[in-house]
């Protein structure tokens, strides 16, 4: 659901003039500022009625909108090294100039965003990175044909001849770290929300068109500071494009993407308000091991934080108690790794987490991602 992490930058962009060189500073000003500036909102396209989704179109760019992005998470393990690993990896695209044109190679509408997050499990150790970049002289940019999104040497790719974009490789490396990942899916894709309408507070056209592949079979490498580790496991993959921001009392959210080891999913997302209580507009959903899913509304499911994370003024929740009665789910999910904040101009907690049954009810168990912001 981060997805609308972006729609919280305009609270924080006031801190996030951090020294850097010019043009690295600049594409990171222009692209946080725009954001925050609800006042041009007026100039894009909204979210505000269910469409159809037609693809490959839709897997692309919406220029029409603000902002979009490209989200994946999962967790892996390594072939031979006893070892597990957490990643992050989402690119995501704003528009700065909807009512001008490109004069030349080097001018944008466009400014890129990327963030990289791997978990080393084994060796408790959690590494990101923060990228910006403006879409000119092929810095950054997004193609159809062939499919392919990427900000400098970052990128995610179809490795597929026909139509369909899947596999996908998907690379992101920094300072000896990242990874080089293919990914397949197991299941359908599922439209999130209201048929693919997300809506996000009361105020018409506070939403996003949003789907979600939930189980992606996934191998390849990861790489730490010279050593290569052969991975596989599962990921998830989020796709978001919207104008909104969130709603006047909203403050946060606190995102789980979970897999079960039966082929199962669960995604929930608590919408926290400025009373620190979960807002109406929370939901979820559970996809069975056939892609049925159940939707599950804002007053049927339950969190409780039960252990907490301090750095500096952040104090975030790492272990929650998940309760979903009509599902018969009283769940334990906690952070494989505390220590999984990202340091950005907005920073926020995003990382793995393993999921264990509270009750007596039927085993689910399984590994995860969760994502919390305004902490």
């Amino acid at each position: 659901m981060t997805k609308n992490f972006i729609l919280l930058i305009g609270c924080f962009f006031l801190f996030s003039c951090a020294k850097q060189t010019p043009i690295a500073s600049q594409n990171k000003n222009l692209f946080l500022e725009n954001m925050s500036n609800v006042k041009n909102d007026h100039l894009y396209q909204h979210a505000d009625h269910i469409k159809e989704f037609v693809f490959p179109r839709d897997h692309g760019a919406h220029n029409e909108f603000k902002t979009e992005w490209w989200y994946f998470t999962g967790n892996l393990s390594a072939l031979k090294q006893k070892n597990d690993f957490g990643f992050q990896f989402t690119i995501f695209r704003n528009n700065i100039a909807p009512e001008s044109k490109a004069l030349n190679d080097w001018d944008t509408k466009n400014i890129f965003m990327g963030h990289l997050g791997l978990t080393d499990v084994a060796n408790k150790q959690f590494y990101s990175f923060e990228k910006f970049e403006r879409q000119a002289i092929d810095l950054a940019g997004i193609t159809m044909q062939p499919y392919k999104i990427w900000l400098n040497h970052w990128y995610i790719k179809s490795l597929s001849k026909s139509k369909d974009i899947f596999p996908l490789e998907i690379f992101a490396m920094e300072n000896g770290i990242g990874y080089q990942l293919v990914l397949e899916p197991l299941k359908d894709f599922v439209l999130q929300g209201d048929k693919g309408l997300s809506q996000k507070s009361a105020k018409k056209g506070n939403a996003s068109y949003y789907y979600s592949f939930t189980r992606l079979k996934t191998s390849g490498k990861v790489f730490i500071e010279g050593t290569s580790y052969q991975v596989s496991g599962v990921s998830w993959m989020d796709r978001e494009w919207s104008t909104s921001a969130l709603g006047e009392n909203q403050v946060g959210w606190d995102w789980f993407a979970l897999h079960f080891d039966d082929a199962t999913e669960l995604m929930i997302y608590q919408l926290r308000n400025n009373k620190d209580e979960k807002d109406i507009f929370s939901s979820g959903v559970f996809i069975d091991k056939n892609s049925h899913k159940t939707k599950i509304n804002y007053d049927e499911f339950e969190l409780e934080p039960l252990e907490y994370f301090q750095k500096q003024d952040h104090k975030v929740p790492i272990k929650w108690k998940l309760i979903i009665a009509k599902l018969d789910l009283e769940l334990i999910i906690k952070a494989r790794l505390p220590e999984q904040m990202h340091d950005f101009a907005i920073p926020y907690w995003e990382g793995s987490v393993e999921i264990s049954q509270n009750n007596n009810s039927s085993v689910k168990k399984g590994l995860g991602y969760l994502e919390m912001t305004g902490y």
